[in-house]
């Protein structure tokens, strides 16, 4: 992710760690049964680690003064829809209007020493239904951060505050959903090949009642410790430890959890043009308030292999497995397993043709024994088209089109939904 035109300090790797870790309960409470990505999200680096769309795309853009930078961009999304509720009991077809304007601020200092960086963006999303109006709502998402670096440390402080309606898999409905999460990383050399990696995080998440299930909350703190050591040239190789506390809360009853993590993580650079990284592991999770059930045990990955056979070509798998608390079920973690395969192929110097299909798998966990019905699982599948056209340094185009399809014991978990419509992107 990038705030402006500096990227956050805290690296992939960190981020999928949290992710890995269901270090973030904000994630898994506001999206309980999250979408696959989508197959835009390919790498946009060539096999020579260059931009996907070179110079090109790369034009000028924004405003500067002094150390400050204003950027701003402008996205518009228009599909028809089959399924405008992604619903398996309120299935409505209509055409949905997305427009999603964004500035970002930032402020950059550096010095002989090192440099500080000040980064804020605001981006709301309105959605306007030609039907259904009943239907429109707007999604807000305010960013922000403050990194630091000296010599070869660096320190980030990033905050967000998200509020969006998004499908459930337990009320089969958008559910209006907020939440915060503060993340505070910390990374420096402990020898020339060993490094330190120290991420903390809160977070805390909201949903509001919908469909008989009750207002519920979702908070939790957690805490991860890597070291990370250059066994040779192209592998590194390391070692976490991680906790967290969580609380559930509804109207009934409050749950309280623990877990702890024990994790490995692999980076290999096989060529100049295949890479593959792998961070996996155990989650022990048990409830604070019921002392007689064992832990449950979950194994956790992220995989992502990478392959750029030329310039303008790349591919992508990706796997992962996490735990989060389930939001509307009480007293219980969700378990995801999903994989993905994107393609991404670009035509002469300004068209690209993109492509993915994944999967998902999900199932509960229960970890207090007052709860005596362990809710049913899922199963789903997806694949994304589009195609993209540059139009010049601040417009772009695309046609896109996804299918999703999801499997489940329980009626309301079903569901099935296509996307056929347009995109277009402005650079200021």
């Amino acid at each position: 992710m990038t705030f402006g035109t500096r990227p956050q300090l805290i690296p992939a790797c960190i981020a999928a760690l949290a992710a890995l870790s269901g270090a973030s309960l904000y994630a898994a409470g506001l999206n309980v049964v999250p979408a696959l990505p989508e197959a835009k999200t390919a790498a946009d680096k060539g096999a020579d680690g260059e931009d996907f769309w070179g110079e090109f795309w790369n034009g000028p853009g924004g405003y500067t003064w002094k150390d400050f930078a204003l950027t701003g961009n402008l996205n518009y999304k228009g599909f028809y829809t089959d399924n405008l509720q992604v619903s398996g009991t309120s299935k409505v077809s209509d055409f949905a209007n997305y427009l999603t304007p964004l500035i970002q601020i930032d402020r950059n200092v550096e010095s002989t020493t090192g440099g500080t960086g000040v980064h804020v963006a605001y981006q709301p999303t309105f959605i306007f239904n030609a039907s259904h109006p009943e239907y429109d709502r707007n999604y807000q998402a305010i960013r922000g951060s403050v990194d630091h670096e000296w010599g070869e440390k660096s320190i980030t402080l990033s905050h967000r505050y998200q509020k969006t309606s998004e499908g459930l898999t337990q009320s089969g409905v958008l559910a209006p959903q907020q939440g915060n999460e503060t993340l505070l990383d910390f990374q420096s050399p402990l020898t020339g090949k060993v490094r330190l990696d120290l991420l903390a995080s809160q977070s805390l998440s909201e949903t509001d009642p919908v469909l008989g299930f009750s207002k519920q909350s979702v908070d939790g703190w957690e805490g991860t410790a890597f070291a990370t050591m250059d066994l040779f040239p192209k592998i590194t190789a390391g070692l976490g430890l991680g906790g967290g506390y969580g609380e559930q809360r509804n109207p009934t009853k409050d749950y309280r959890f623990v877990n702890e993590r024990l994790l490995t993580r692999w980076n290999y650079l096989l060529s100049g043009k295949l890479t593959l990284s792998l961070d996996a592991g155990l989650q022990f999770a048990q409830s604070q308030d019921d002392g007689v059930r064992d832990p449950e045990v979950a194994p956790i990955f992220n995989f992502l292999l990478t392959y750029n056979p030329r310039y303008g070509t790349s591919f992508s798998l990706l796997a992962g497995r996490s735990s989060g608390s389930a939001q509307f079920f009480s007293g219980q973690n969700v378990v995801q397993t999903s994989t993905q395969l994107l393609a991404r192929q670009r035509l002469y110097e300004n068209f690209a043709l993109i492509a993915g299909f994944g999967y998902i798998l999900g199932d509960y966990q229960v970890l207090d024994t007052s709860i005596l019905n362990r809710a049913a699982g899922y199963e789903g599948y997806n694949f994304n088209a589009e195609v993209q056209w540059r139009i010049n340094a601040r417009i772009s185009s695309g046609l896109f089109y996804q299918y999703q399809t999801r499997t489940s014991a329980r009626t309301i978990d079903a569901l099935n939904s296509n996307q056929v419509g347009l995109t277009v992107d402005l650079r200021f």
